[in-house]
């Protein structure tokens, strides 16, 4: 199964957005002491857009469970703390220390709630007016789960 491509034009045009926003509400001259916690992926393509717009990320946390991927980060030194565990098990040791954030940055699908299901439900929802066709459409919808919207 092939898996999302992290570093697809679409999702660095949405990293961009995302780092533009965090920018402009919480302005890092105003904030010099602002406090995030984020999930970097396995290849970290968040950092470049968040520093160019003046976040300090010495100041965030990067949680990040597969163990391989939280290597692959740390070997790049990247200016972050990097915490290699499940986001729950962070965010619980991080509310047992009275720790807080200003920003927190995730991604939804897959990640807070596995969707797979939810697209399920739309797919046949979507496609209730073609009877002859919707178990066809679902099913392979089904077959290709995980694998990008680019590829399918």
């Amino acid at each position: 199964m092939t898996h999302e491509r992290y570093d697809h034009p679409a999702h660095d045009c949405i990293r961009a957005h995302l780092a533009e926003l965090v920018a402009s509400t919480w302005a890092p001259d105003a904030r010099p002491g602002l406090r995030g916690l984020f999930m970097p992926g396995p290849q970290a393509l968040e950092v470049p857009h968040l520093t160019r717009r003046g976040l300090d990320l010495r100041r965030f946390t990067g949680v990040e469970w597969d163990l391989e991927h939280a290597a692959r980060i740390r070997d790049a030194h990247l200016p972050f703390a990097l915490a290699p565990m499940s986001l729950e098990a962070y965010v619980l040791g991080a509310a047992a220390r009275r720790q807080r954030f200003d920003v927190v940055l995730l991604d939804f699908d897959g990640v807070v709630v596995e969707s797979v299901d939810i697209k399920t439900a739309a797919f046949r929802t979507i496609f209730a007016g073609y009877p002859d066709q919707d178990d066809a459409i679902v099913a392979y919808h089904e077959a290709h789960a995980g694998v990008s919207r680019y590829e399918k």
